[in-house]
C-alpha cells in the first residue's frame, strides 16, 4: 500500500495539473482581416467595422490582432454608425434603429428601449456622438435624438434638422453641426441651431473636431482637393489657421493634394498625396509650430496615414487582406514594421 505522504503528494500533483490548464482547450483560430471601415482609434484601443458593416471588431495591440465584439442581438441588421468613447465604452446604431451600448470593451451589450427612425442609405449615414458615458446624440436623416442616461432611452429633440456629416458636443448644452452650407452651433443641447460660419465658394464642406470645451480643430475641404486646418482655443468663438505645412518638392505626375489626420488639438499629421500614392508625411505635436518629416517606407501606393499616440500607421487594403505599416515616433531611427491584422476567434 502506498504511504499516506506519497498519496497526498500524488493528489497535489493531479490538482496542480488540472489547475494549470492542461485540460483540452479550444484552439485559437486566426484569419486575415479582409475589409475594414469606420476605423476609430481611442487611447490604447482601435474599434472598427467590416466593409459591409456586419461585424464589429476591437484591437488592443495597435491593430495586430482584432477580436469580434458584435452585439449578439444584431442578427441580420447592418450597423450604420459606431462611436467609441474610449477602449471600454462604445455605441452602435443598426439599420432597424436599435442602439446598443457596451461598457466593457464589447464583452457585454445592452439594447436601448425602443427604436429610432432610420434610413439605411449610404448617402445619409447617421451621426452618432457621446460626450461622456451619459450624454449622447444621434442624427438620422432630419431627426435629432438625445439621450441623458447613457443610451438606454432616446428623446427626439429636432424633427427638421438638415442633414449633416459631423456632430460634436463640448458640453451637455454646446454643440456643433457640420453641413455643406457651413458650420452650425447650438447652446441648448441641440433643440435650436444657428449658423456660426458660412462656407466660401472654394470650400465644399467644413467639419469641427473638439478635444475638450475650449480646444478644437476645423477641417475645411477645398474644391481643388486640398484640406485646410484652423484651430480654436476659446470654444469656437474664433478660429485661426494652423501653421503652414512644409512645402513638398515638386514631383512629376498627378496633381498633388494636402490632407490631415487628427489626434488631438496639438497632435496631427499632414500628408501630400496624389490619386494613388502618399508623397510626403509630416507630424506635429504643437499645432504646426514645429514639423517633423517622416521618412516613408518603400511602398506608398494606396496608403492611408493614420496618426495614433506616438505612432503613425499606413493602412493598405490588398487582394488578400489589410496590411498595416507602423512607425514609432518617440524612438529615434525607428524602422517601419509591417504586419497583417488578424481576427482572433
Amino acid at each position: 500500500m502506498m504511504p499516506r505522504s506519497i498519496q497526498s503528494m500524488c493528489l497535489l500533483l493531479i490538482l496542480a495539473v488540472g489547475l494549470s490548464g492542461c485540460a483540452p482547450q479550444k484552439a485559437r483560430v486566426e484569419t486575415p482581416l479582409t475589409s475594414i471601415s469606420s476605423f476609430q482609434p481611442v487611447g490604447d484601443a482601435i474599434w472598427a467595422l467590416d466593409f459591409d458593416h456586419r461585424f464589429l471588431i476591437r484591437s488592443s495591440d495597435q491593430g495586430k490582432h482584432f477580436a469580434k465584439v458584435t452585439p449578439p442581438e444584431l442578427g441580420k441588421e447592418r450597423m450604420l454608425s459606431l462611436f467609441a468613447l474610449n477602449g471600454k465604452q462604445a455605441w452602435v446604431l443598426d439599420s432597424a434603429g436599435n442602439v446598443y451600448r457596451t461598457l466593457n470593451g464589447g464583452k457585454d451589450w445592452k439594447k436601448a428601449k425602443g427604436s429610432l427612425a432610420v434610413n439605411d442609405n449610404i448617402a445619409s449615414v447617421p451621426s452618432l456622438f457621446f460626450l461622456d458615458v451619459l450624454h449622447g446624440w444621434i442624427q438620422t436623416g432630419i431627426q435629432l435624438y438625445r439621450s441623458d442616461d447613457g443610451g438606454d432611452s432616446w428623446n427626439q429633440i429636432q424633427s427638421n434638422l438638415p442633414f449633416g456629416f459631423g456632430l460634436v458636443f463640448t458640453s451637455s448644452e454646446n454643440g456643433w453641426h457640420s453641413r455643406t452650407d457651413g458650420l452650425f452651433r447650438t447652446a441648448d443641447g441641440g433643440s435650436n441651431w444657428e449658423q456660426a460660419m458660412q462656407a466660401d465658394e472654394e470650400t465644399l464642406a467644413q467639419q469641427a473636431f473638439f478635444f475638450g470645451k475650449k480646444h478644437g480643430l476645423l477641417l475645411s475641404y477645398q474644391a481643388g482637393g486640398d484640406q485646410k486646418l484652423s484651430a480654436t482655443s476659446d470654444g469656437g468663438n474664433t478660429w485661426k489657421p494652423t501653421a503652414a505645412v512644409p512645402v513638398l518638392s515638386a514631383t512629376a505626375g498627378e496633381p498633388i493634394s494636402l490632407s490631415y489626420s487628427l489626434t488631438d488639438a496639438d497632435h496631427f499629421a499632414a500628408y501630400y498625396h496624389d490619386d494613388s500614392r502618399v508623397l510626403g508625411l509630416f507630424v506635429t505635436s504643437d499645432q504646426g509650430a514645429n514639423w517633423q518629416a517622416v521618412k516613408l517606407p518603400g511602398q506608398t501606393e494606396q496608403r492611408v496615414p493614420l496618426l495614433l499616440q506616438n505612432k503613425v500607421l499606413l493602412l493598405h487594403l490588398e487582394a488578400n487582406g489589410l496590411e498595416i505599416e507602423s512607425l514609432r515616433l518617440d524612438k529615434k531611427n525607428a524602422d517601419w514594421e509591417t504586419y497583417r491584422p488578424m481576427i482572433v476567434e
